[in-house]
Formats: structure tokens, C-alpha cells, sequence
């Protein structure tokens, strides 16, 4: 996910080649930059392709549940008043995209989704 290049600066206007974020601000972040880290520096006769996609939803998407929950009690607290960038991917959107990595990525290709 993007949380690899999450740092503290917002992500605005990045794609694949921005390269992870020295400290992650997340132990999530930091985990899967490890994890990335470890799958690109292996040798052997696999395909390594890296998808960093943004906040997944759709139907029954339990985050989005709860965060329509939080809307209607009031206490979800818009950001920036709502004017801050926000990325998101619906999931029939990321089951093509998947597949197209699969098929069509190169090895050690990282996309950002």
C-alpha cells in the first residue's frame, strides 16, 4: 500500500518512482517497506511485482462502514475542512489492475494502483 512512502509529508503528485520513505510513519508502513525490500533482493525463479495500492473499497467494505458510522454520530473530523487530497480504489477496479501486473508487469516492477 501507499503507506510505504508515508512519511510527513503529504503524497501528493507521486508514482512509482518515488522510492519509500526513509521512516515510514506507520510499524505498517515500515513492514511492508521491509517486506519490499526483502522480495526485490531475492534471487530465484519467481516474478517480483509490487502493488501499492490506495485505501481499497467497496461493497460491504467494513472501513467504509465505519467510517459512515462516524459521519452520522458526528464524530468524524473532516480534514483541511474536506479539501484534503484523498486517495482510493474501488475493488473492481484492482482485480483488472492485479491482473494486468501479473500478466504484464516486469520483474521487479513496483505500480502504484
Amino acid at each position: 500500500l501507499e503507506s510505504v512512502w508515508q512519511d510527513t509529508q503529504p503524497l501528493l503528485d507521486i508514482d512509482e518512482s518515488l522510492p519509500p520513505a526513509a521512516q515510514p510513519n506507520s510499524s505498517y508502513g515500515l513492514a511492508k517497506k521491509l517486506a519490499e525490500q526483502a522480495l526485490l533482493q531475492h534471487r530465484g525463479p519467481i516474478q517480483r511485482v509490487i502493488l501499492r495500492p490506495a485505501f481499497i473499497w467497496g461493497p460491504d467494505c467494513p472501513a467504509l462502514q465505519q467510517l459512515q458510522q462516524q459521519v452520522r454520530n458526528g464524530q468524524f473530523v473532516w480534514v483541511d475542512q474536506g479539501r484534503a487530497p484523498f486517495s482510493a480504489i474501488h475493488i473492481d477496479n484492482l482485480l483488472p489492475a492485479i491482473n494486468a501486473a501479473c500478466q504484464r508487469g516486469r520483474d521487479g516492477g513496483i505500480y502504484a494502483l
